[in-house]
């Protein structure tokens, strides 16, 4: 018994030492192998591979299909002004909703090339600009805004979001006469017109009221300082 154990822990051991044996051998094996690989054989790749590839098949992708889908077009809302419309001595193209606000000043801004020239009917108050800001240019001012509420809306995951902030929403104007108080309360009819407006030392194109009437009015008049739409 005694005997049998020893053979077998002298066979043991023989085999512990042939295991370390061969992977000593594997690892110097793998080392060495490690040493000879050449990473300069990525160079010898033959650009002719790409042969036969014309890129400027891309070029010629019809992209028609994609066309609308940048932006959902609004609803035309903004309809000729009516004779009921018209101001003493001043002619009206087009009324700026009271109701409507914001999305008539935004119909404006987005078909402008339709409203360019025309006589703009619209209500509001006086926003101007903070002393000692910067302004588009010296005679660009102010504007005529209105309170904008975001309503709420649903997220595409269901989620309703209800928007607490109130900002203003309007459009820059151009006047030569005596400008009124901010805040006041306006009736303006101006030229939509397109000028050269520089602000943080870049130049750029952008749209405006030149003022040929402004009347202070009532607030009343007007409706709601405040607009969802």
């Amino acid at each position: 018994m005694k005997k049998t154990s020893l053979i077998m822990l002298v066979l043991l051991l023989v085999l512990s030492l042939c295991m370390v044996q061969f992977v000593s051998l594997a690892e110097t094996e793998i080392a060495e192998d490690e040493t000879e690989i050449d990473l300069s054989d990525v160079e010898l790749l033959d650009p002719s591979i790409l042969e036969g590839f014309d890129l400027s098949d891309i070029e010629e992708l019809d992209y028609s299909e994609f066309e609308g889908l940048e932006y959902e077009e609004l609803e035309r809302t903004l309809v000729p002004a009516t004779e009921a419309d018209q101001l003493e001595g001043v002619q009206v193209d087009y009324v700026i909703s009271n109701t409507t606000f914001a999305t008539h000043i935004e119909e404006m801004a987005t078909y402008y090339d339709e409203f360019m020239g025309k006589n703009m009917l619209l209500i509001g108050y006086v926003l101007r600009y903070d002393e000692g800001e910067e302004t588009p240019d010296a005679d660009t001012n102010f504007a005529i805004a209105r309170d904008y509420e975001m309503p709420a809306h649903e997220h595409a995951e269901g989620e309703v979001v209800d928007h607490e902030d109130v900002f203003p929403v309007g459009i820059d104007c151009r006047y030569t006469g005596e400008l009124l108080a901010n805040g006041t309360w306006v009736r303006c009819v101006g030229v939509l017109e397109e000028y050269n407006a520089t602000m943080d030392g870049e130049t750029f194109e952008a749209l405006r009221l030149n003022i040929v009437h402004m009347e202070q009015i009532d607030e009343s008049i007007g409706g709601s300082r405040t607009v969802t739409e």
